[in-house]
């Protein structure tokens, strides 16, 4: 299974990725992990999303030495979702169904699929809060703020 992400959210990053002097995206995947970061993050019930377009079915360079972690914040995000209390017996459980050492992203297509859903939730959150995408360098403050609003947010609840 690959990385995918709906037509809408590839054309936004198009848009704000033209104005390459005032820099750029290497790759779709590194907006499209900025999206699952929101949307992990969020961690809130999805609606699940049609039309997704497959980009690729690895780890780009830049994102590969962040993949471990990639994996153990979404499969950490899921499991809070799912169970409030610890048990290690279904934490192995439910690793075992979520990764897959021999897909070239290490996850299942369970894995994948609450990945793809977790981006396209962030890209929709992204895109409310800043309807027209600006150039990179005035996206990327705009999402710092956002993303401290919504660890403000979702991990005061976390808190309580």
């Amino acid at each position: 299974m690959k990385f995918a992400m709906s037509q809408e959210a590839q054309l936004y990053f198009q848009r704000m990725n033209k104005k390459k002097s005032l820099g750029s995206f290497e790759t779709t995947l590194e907006f499209y992990w900025l999206c699952a970061v929101i949307g992990i993050l969020e961690n809130q019930p999805i609606e699940k999303p049609d039309n997704l377009e497959e980009l690729v079915d690895h780890f780009t360079k830049r994102l590969q030495l962040n993949a471990d972690s990639i994996r153990a914040l979404l499969f950490y995000s899921y499991y809070s979702r799912h169970h409030s209390e610890f048990n290690e017996e279904r934490i192995m459980t439910m690793l075992g169904n979520f990764l897959d050492f021999d897909e070239r992203t290490r996850l299942t297509a369970k894995g994948m699929t609450e990945l793809n859903e977790r981006a396209e939730a962030g890209f929709r959150t992204i895109k409310e809060r800043f309807p027209e995408p600006t150039d990179v360098p005035t996206f990327l403050v705009d999402y710092i703020d956002l993303l401290d609003e919504i660890i403000k947010e979702y991990g005061a609840e976390n808190d309580e």
